[in-house]
């Protein structure tokens, strides 16, 4: 099976909805970035059916979720980015409304999809030899299912394409069915792709800050300076300045300045000895309706923007982005300072108890961070990310964090990897959860769990052996 009979199942859950003839509809969505794209294209398809709606952002399926959906007064359920590891506990606790699951993640059986007509339909590419990791996202899979419902909804496939650069399944292209979701939002004239420095903040930073905070790539010498970015661009004659009181940003930049910049960051790389010191150069999507200045126009920043907006609970502000509706949006942007202080405020906190030797556990190959309630359960996911992208840790060690909810009685657990080998992080947190009571999930590059508070020790303790013995195997593999 392949990508044709995914779309043919894709257009029987299409189907589904149209014979259910719902009322209401309940809407149950991730609060990433992918999440809350997948949201906003389904409330568009409701808005267009003229069906009544709630919807629910949430960061995992709870046995109280699920008792909250089977007790409102919707008659039809979809998931987007988020159930079909749990799709035993739907059938289960959600029993008198039919349910569509629209989602990317690894299945919880492996078994063929659910056939037309069963009260609970599973969509995921997965069943069909189509990778959820890279070739499609959540937002993806909400996007055809919309398209399928009607093609009048293809102006909506450049909220997908900023939902699965939101879920890093863009490296210098798309592969897979994304490519046909791209194609999709680029005919529909929403959706502008070019090529360019591939450096992020290019709408929203001043040059000079956004060689400065460059960490992909990393420019050597340059970032974390502002002085020695400023100094770079004095020596290839780009005056940063524009007028008097403002700073230049990379589009005020004229094509042959361009050029100087990538030439010289590339032989800074180069000099370094980065393997892929041109890899600086490539692809870039732009919403062509945005401004350029605003850090809505290009696809990598709105996609941050959104993710800021999930994990400050805040996911009302993303939907309504992306649905290009003015106040929401102006309230998106305003969220994402919010979002960056508390980023930097639980890096602080990171370095800080690295240097006292508290809340953190160094082994070989693993550094696990027990931040209990100081940072924020729905941020703890980000900075382990960042920390695995900073050059500050060493290569191939696992990164697992972890943050307390002592309102459920739950921790929050992150699992990323620092470096480039073929790492199965979801296969290692489902081995660690394994040894204790709790759920795990997510993707080979990134995963995660929830544990119960009480089994916070001996989760550490199983985490320590088994990130050791997974991080020997990769060395006798390699």
């Amino acid at each position: 099976m392949g990508e044709i009979e995914f779309l043919e199942q894709v257009e029987k859950a299409a189907e589904f909805l149209r014979e259910s003839k719902p009322e209401r509809v309940r809407i149950v969505s991730h609060l990433d970035a992918d999440g809350i794209t997948s949201a906003a294209i389904l409330i568009r398809v409701m808005n267009r059916l003229n069906k009544l709606y709630n919807i629910s952002v949430v960061q995992s399926v709870t046995p109280e979720l699920l008792d909250l959906v089977n007790s409102d007064c919707s008659d039809f359920v979809v998931f987007s980015d988020l159930g079909s590891g749990c799709i035993s506990k739907i059938k289960e606790k959600i029993k008198d409304k039919r349910v569509i699951v629209l989602d990317h993640h690894v299945p919880e059986k492996e078994n063929e999809p659910n056939a037309q007509g069963k009260r609970v339909m599973s969509i995921n590419p997965h069943f069909f030899g189509i990778d959820g990791n890279s070739d499609i996202s959540g937002s993806g899979v909400a996007y055809l299912f919309a398209n399928a419902v009607s093609r009048k909804n293809r102006d909506l496939a450049h909220i997908a394409v900023i939902g699965a650069i939101g879920d890093m399944q863009e490296n210098f292209g798309f592969s897979g069915t994304n490519r046909r979701i791209l194609k999709h939002a680029l005919e529909s004239g929403k959706l502008e792709e070019r090529r360019g420095i591939r450096l992020f903040g290019s709408h929203s930073r001043p040059i000079h800050k956004l060689l400065e905070y460059s960490t992909e790539p990393y420019i050597p010498g340059i970032t974390g300076s502002e002085s020695n970015a400023i100094q770079l661009l004095g020596r290839i004659g780009i005056n940063p300045k524009k007028g008097t009181n403002d700073w230049k940003r990379l589009f005020d930049l004229s094509d042959e300045e361009a050029r100087a910049l990538a030439s010289a960051i590339i032989m800074l790389r180069t000099r370094s000895g980065a393997s892929n010191a041109e890899s600086i150069i490539g692809p870039l999507y732009e919403i062509k309706d945005e401004k350029p200045g605003s850090p809505l126009k290009d696809a990598r920043e709105f996609a941050t923007l959104l993710n800021a907006c999930g994990r400050l609970g805040l996911s009302s502000y993303g939907i309504g982005a992306c649905l290009n509706e003015a106040k929401l949006k102006k309230k998106s942007i305003e969220t994402l300072n919010s979002y960056r202080k508390e980023i930097i405020k639980g890096l602080k906190w990171v370095k800080k108890s690295a240097e006292d030797k508290q809340h953190i556990i160094k082994g070989e190959n693993y550094m696990i961070i027990n931040a209990q309630e100081n940072i924020m359960p729905t941020m703890i996911g980000t900075i382990a990310s960042i920390l695995a992208k900073s050059n500050e840790i060493p290569e191939n060690t696992f990164i697992l964090s972890l943050a307390h909810l002592p309102e459920n009685g739950k921790i929050k657990c992150s699992l990323r990897y620092c470096g480039n080998n073929d790492v199965d992080l979801k296969e290692v947190i489902d081995y660690i959860v394994a040894q204790v009571e709790g759920e795990s999930g997510g993707h080979k590059n990134a995963a995660g769990a929830f544990i119960p508070l009480e089994k916070e020790k001996q989760f550490i303790e199983s985490a320590m052996s088994a990130l050791s013995m997974f991080g020997y195997e990769e060395k006798i593999t390699n």
